[in-house]
């Protein structure tokens, strides 16, 4: 959505500025992107996703489906896909504006969970260069 992604350079841009170089304590002050790769995750998790029953779904924990798993067995590269998605985040939408064109769905995007999680028809869009 556009108003989320100017939200997003707003805080990068305020945050980063005209520095090339972009460290982990830059990224770690970025707490709306922060929360925008939060929710997404939450939303749309990228690992492939089992479908069972309404009824079994109610007996299901309601922590199985956490995009790096929870507790003593949660992914140990966590944090380092994080800092990786904050990282491009941050250099993409500081140097780039991205447009939806003719051709791509009207949003929310219809999303197929079967396998890694993916958008059921096919996204286009337009990158502007900034500066």
């Amino acid at each position: 959505m556009p108003e989320i992604q100017e939200k997003m350079r707003d805080e990068i841009m305020e945050v980063i500025g005209d520095k090339e170089e972009i460290g982990y304590d830059d990224i770690a002050k970025l707490k709306y992107v922060n929360q925008v790769v939060q929710e997404t995750l939450r939303m749309y998790p990228a690992v492939a996703r089992l479908i069972f029953s309404p009824e079994e779904k109610a007996k299901r924990d309601p922590l199985t489906y956490l995009p790096f798993g929870y507790g003593p067995r949660n992914c140990i590269g966590m944090r380092f896909a994080y800092f990786e998605i904050w990282m491009t985040l941050a250099h993409l939408l500081k140097n780039y504006r991205f447009y939806s064109i003719p051709g791509s769905p009207d949003l929310p995007v219809q999303i197929d969970t079967r396998g890694l999680t993916k958008p059921k028809e096919a996204l286009f869009v337009r990158a502007e260069k900034l500066f």
